[in-house]
């Protein structure tokens, strides 16, 4: 460096982000080398060593709806290391492992915009222009005409704050990982992931993301570009994780033929009529839908499986697991919905469901409790007609009907629904739902109708789906 660079020190500026961690009093934040502090005047002269530039408050808030008044400058965090060299380097990916470890308490709450940084050289002199670092060289502008508003993303989340629990088990150890290697293959999956999460569908369109996705799991599963056949082994190390669920393998082998159509255009392996298999699953994946929701969640839950197997040991004891239940909720739902509806379809459906017994008893009793437990209507990939929910509940209504065991009051309820949905009164059959959302309060498995009254609230549930 010359000597008027010398003095000069790199920091990120993220505006938009508010840190705090489970640790009480921690100020500071620590990935790695990278050190996230608040942008305060006393932590510029005790961490940074600078005096804080006053174009800074460029930054700013929405400004008020309904008062003619400048929005006011924002505050939030800094990131700073001790080694610019390695900063310049490696700033990125510490970002994107701190977004990956804020999931644990934030659950995607908090916007991909909120992290985002601008890096800038501090000196002991700040000059009275804006001076920013681009890709393109350095910007420079005068401050007082500039004042940056939020990303329109980011209205309604006024308050922007993350609290990082630094001491759960795969946080501690993904940090653990960025800290010995900034290229780790865990970290580079997390850059992959952050990448995914910007709403802006211009500078971030879905196929990239789709593509980020893709890589994404080839890092995390350490698939190596000599790999043989990348999409069915990348398909089957994803189903070594989650069991061998209903098309999870050919779904994967489809995402990885998409992303060799987005990177390299039409290529043999995506568009080769002479190859059904190949074909059959680059058309499954496209044409599927959620898959923008499921591949985040399948992401982040893969990377976590990662880190928290990678020594061999046992993994620590998760009571929930929200990322794999949706996931086989995704991929089960198609499946539990045709095993139970042929129960319900049947000719004299009500007589022979009642009179089950035995081995054929206890099969009905276990297609109901799986349907309870793993189907969701969002996750259907063949979304059932309307006459098909009609059909079935009132099919599920009249065995209710026939139940012995089953109160007057529910009968009634049941028919009340079977009336509303045969007659398209879509906010009515809401209505019912919001009044008999007890009916799925853990019936007993093998209680008929309790689990009738069960299978017609989550039936009714179509009406109220997203």
């Amino acid at each position: 460096m010359t000597g008027s660079d010398q003095t000069k020190r790199l920091v990120y500026v993220l505006p938009r982000l508010n840190l705090a961690s489970t640790v009480a009093r921690d100020t500071e934040i620590r990935i790695g080398e990278a050190i996230f502090v608040p942008d305060d005047d006393a932590i510029w002269s005790s961490v940074v060593g600078k005096p804080r530039p006053k174009w800074l408050d460029i930054f700013c808030d929405f400004g008020p709806l309904t008062r003619d008044e400048p929005p006011s400058p924002v505050r939030g965090m800094l990131l700073v290391a001790n080694d610019d060299e390695w900063l310049e380097k490696h700033a990125i990916t510490a970002l994107s492992v701190l977004f990956t470890v804020a999931q644990h308490t934030a659950q995607w709450r908090t916007p991909a915009e909120a992290f985002h940084s601008y890096p800038f050289r501090a000196s002991d002199a700040p000059a009275e222009l804006v001076s920013m670092l681009t890709k393109h060289g350095t910007l420079i502008e005068d401050e007082r005409s500039l004042r940056l508003s939020p990303p329109v993303t980011l209205r309604g989340h006024h308050n922007r704050q993350v609290t990082i629990d630094l001491t759960e088990n795969f946080n501690s150890r993904l940090i653990d990982r960025f800290r010995v290697n900034p290229n780790d293959r865990m970290a580079v999956a997390c850059r992959h992931l952050f990448r995914t999460q910007f709403s802006d569908l211009f500078l971030a369109p879905i196929e990239q993301d789709l593509s980020a996705f893709c890589a994404c799991l080839e890092a995390t599963l350490g698939i190596e570009s000599t790999q043989r056949d990348i999409g069915k082994e990348l398909g089957r190390r994803v189903t070594n994780i989650y069991g061998d669920l209903p098309g999870l393998s050919a779904w994967i082998e489809g995402l990885y033929l998409f992303r060799c159509n987005f990177v390299h255009g039409d290529v043999q392996n995506a568009d080769d009529e002479g190859n059904p298999t190949k074909q059959q699953a680059y058309n499954d994946f496209v044409n599927s839908t959620g898959k923008w929701t499921i591949l985040r969640n399948l992401c982040y839950d893969v990377i976590r499986h990662g880190v928290e197997h990678a020594d061999g040991g046992s993994p620590p004891l998760r009571l929930m697991n929200r990322e794999r239940e949706l996931i086989q909720c995704y991929f089960l739902s198609d499946d539990l919905w045709r095993q139970l509806r042929r129960y319900f379809k049947q000719q004299n459906a009500a007589e022979l469901i009642v009179g089950l017994d035995g081995e054929e008893a206890t099969e009905f009793f276990r297609s109901c409790g799986a349907f309870l437990q793993a189907h969701k209507w969002e996750c259907m990939k063949n979304v059932p007609t309307l006459s098909q929910i009609k059909n079935f509940l009132r099919s599920v209504a009249v065995t209710l009907m026939n139940c012995e065991d089953a109160d007057q009051e529910d009968k009634d309820a049941a028919l009340e629904v079977s009336r509303l949905a045969g007659e398209e009164q879509d906010k009515d059959v809401r209505t019912w739902i919001a009044h008999h959302e007890y009916w799925r309060d853990y019936p007993p498995a093998d209680h008929l109708a309790s689990l009738l009254k069960a299978i017609l609230l989550h039936g009714a549930r179509f009406y109220d789906r997203d």
